[in-house]
């Protein structure tokens, strides 16, 4: 296996964060992005960052270097062009679209002659709204993998570049004034959680790091706990309810804990507390007890009603002389995780067992990264066919070859990139390679199958759509030849957006399938215009058909169902020959399952496409 490609494009928070608090420059930040953005790439990429100016719109432009300079002053004199269009519609342009005369003419006259005709534009996308965009430009075109990587170092461009704007009211005054006071304000806001006041993970890592380098270790001990059924109280009593609870447990954190003890805030409804000395408090199950106790209340919130509060407790204490932050980060949140399993208000220490595993699981994540970049994941196809056995469709599932492990199962690669962060990417890979293999089937079929690929998340994301035309356009597969899989639960709590962006694929001729109907909710009542136009009955329904009239007259229902509104029903897991002929009986008219072809390779199931129909029962 070939080493693990370096990502190009990287920041170093902490110098970026120096940069704002001790310059208070927005100019600053932006061009240290830029610098380090073509520093990385070895002289490979120019970069050039365009923010909006504020309260009077003008357009403040960062250049790593000449090139980048004269094609990013162009676009501003000209308030037009691929960086410009990016910041203003939050869409990426594209590398092929840059040259287009009609479109952009100077800019791409300019950027000929300067020998660049490969320029990716993305819009910095924040929690606050599009906050920026920036413009990458090579000499060389973009693999996959890099263009992927470069949409990675645009969200961290994006994070950061809102926190500068958010900090710009201090920024303006210490420019004004140098005292020291402004400053360490500063600096507080950058290491504190806004809403309670309490340190965040920055805050509360420097404060671990400088115990750990100071030789503090031997009972250090960190207490990761999560609320139960925080997201419930939010989404039912309403935001400014789930705030006044927070503050309300951020006070009696400060308030009740040990001398010596910091309380800190890592996100919606996670709370973290360190002990320097957990000796010196009464021991570890002390600490626990009485953190529980701080989280566990009852209290009035308006508008309505009381509610009763706990939280579930992962702790670890520093296990060694080599025991990092991080590793006391990861083996907490581990413990934590372990704990919610066990039921609300429950707590679990990390032992030697729990750490090895999370060890090992941060092994697996690094080699899904790897592989990843490498392209080494493969997929395996099961094919989907009607009633005279030709293969109407190919559902794609995800293989890992793995060099030590073997070849490991799509459930344990789908919870390797839950634990890594990786599901986004996983998700993007498997449709790229499918829609790349499929489109070559059109030369082995004179009907050549549609490929359906299973989402591992709700497509909520507005980048996943632009992800999914910029894969058909690149790979050449017919629309109609796409299916994309989502699960009922995940349907049911689908939000506006995503439907609409969901309905938008679909009027350009692509599909979606409901997988495993019959295992969640009934989501299809939910929406007047369904975005699906599959609907694949689990196989938990088929498996006793011939015994159970129960699961017989469901099996019916469904089908009479989804016929009457115009949609395909598909039978997943058939595997016998008198399963197959009650469903035939019924009126099904496409299968899926062992009893007609096991997930085969992508070899073996071109020389199938090759062979004509499937042999039936």
């Amino acid at each position: 296996m070939a080493p693990p490609a370096q990502a190009p494009w990287e920041l170093s928070d902490l110098g970026l964060l120096q940069r704002i608090v001790l310059t208070g420059s927005i100019e600053d930040v932006a061009k240290a992005i830029v610098d380090e953005a073509a520093g990385g790439a070895g002289g490979d990429l120019s970069c050039g960052l365009t923010l909006p100016r504020r309260p009077d719109g003008q357009l403040l432009v960062a250049s790593s270097d000449g090139l980048a300079q004269r094609l990013d002053r162009l676009q501003q004199s000209q308030r037009d062009g691929p960086c410009v269009w990016a910041l203003s519609t939050g869409h990426t342009v594209e590398v092929e679209t840059v040259n287009d005369r009609l479109r952009w003419p100077l800019f791409a006259e300019q950027s000929r002659e300067a020998g660049v005709p490969v320029t990716l534009s993305v819009p910095l996308n924040a929690a606050t709204g599009t906050v920026g965009a920036l413009n990458l430009d090579r000499k060389e075109p973009w693999s996959e993998a890099e263009r992927e990587r470069a949409y990675r170092f645009a969200e961290h461009v994006a994070s950061t570049v809102a926190l500068a704007q958010r900090l710009a009211p201090l920024n303006d005054a210490l420019a004004e004034d140098e005292s020291a006071e402004l400053v360490s304000q500063l600096r507080e806001q950058v290491a504190h959680d806004e809403l309670t006041g309490l340190l965040n993970r920055r805050g509360l890592g420097d404060v671990l790091t400088e115990l750990l380098d100071n030789g503090l270790r031997e009972n250090v001990a960190v207490l990761f706990c999560d609320l139960d059924n925080f997201k419930r109280i939010n989404d039912g009593l309403g935001h400014d309810a789930g705030d006044e609870l927070l503050h309300t447990l951020a006070r009696r954190l400060r308030g009740g804990l040990p001398a010596g003890c910091v309380p800190a805030r890592l996100s919606g409804d996670e709370f973290v507390v360190l002990c320097p000395d957990v000796n010196a408090v009464g021991g570890l199950e002390a600490l626990t007890d009485q953190v529980g106790e701080l989280l566990r209340i009852t209290m009035p919130l308006r508008p309505q009603g009381m509610v009763e509060v706990s939280a579930s407790i992962g702790a670890c204490t520093v296990s060694g002389p080599e025991t990092t932050v991080k590793d006391l980060f990861r083996y907490a949140d581990a413990a934590m995780y372990a704990t919610k399993e066990r039921g609300p208000g429950s707590v679990s220490v990390a032992d030697a067992s729990l750490i090895a595993e999370v060890d090992a699981h941060l092994g697996l994540e690094s080699d899904l990264r790897r592989a990843l970049e490498d392209e080494d994941l493969v997929l395996h196809y099961q094919p989907i066919v009607d009633r005279g056995g030709v293969i109407l469709m190919a559902e794609a599932l995800l293989r890992w070859p793995h060099p030590e492990h073997g070849m490991l199962s799509p459930a344990t690669i789908l919870a390797t990139a839950h634990r890594g962060n990786l599901v986004n990417r996983l998700d993007e890979y498997v449709l790229r390679r499918a829609a790349s293999e499929a489109a070559a089937w059109s030369e082995l079929a004179p009907n050549p199958p549609a490929v359906a690929v299973n989402l591992s998340v709700v497509p909520d994301d507005p980048r996943y759509s632009e992800h999914v035309v910029n894969v058909i356009n690149r790979t050449g597969l017919e629309w109609s030849r796409l299916v994309l899989e989502i699960t009922e639960i995940r349907l049911a709590t689908l939000a506006e957006p995503a439907r609409r962006a969901m309905l938008g694929l679909t009027s350009r001729g692509m599909r979606f399938a409901l997988d495993d109907f019959g295992t969640g909710y009934s989501s299809l009542v939910h929406f007047e215009r369904p975005p699906v136009s599959i609907i694949k009955l689990s196989g938990n329904f088929i498996s006793d058909l011939a015994e159970n009239p129960t699961h017989r007259g469901i099996t019916t229902a469904v089908l009479a169902m989804v016929t009457s509104m115009g949609q395909v029903c598909i039978a997943e897991g058939v595997e016998n020959p008198a399963q197959f002929q009650i469903l035939a009986n019924l009126g099904f008219s496409a299968f899926q399952g062992y009893l007609f072809c096991r997930p085969v390779s992508l070899q073996e199931l071109h020389t199938l496409l090759a062979g004509g129909p499937l042999p039936m029962p």
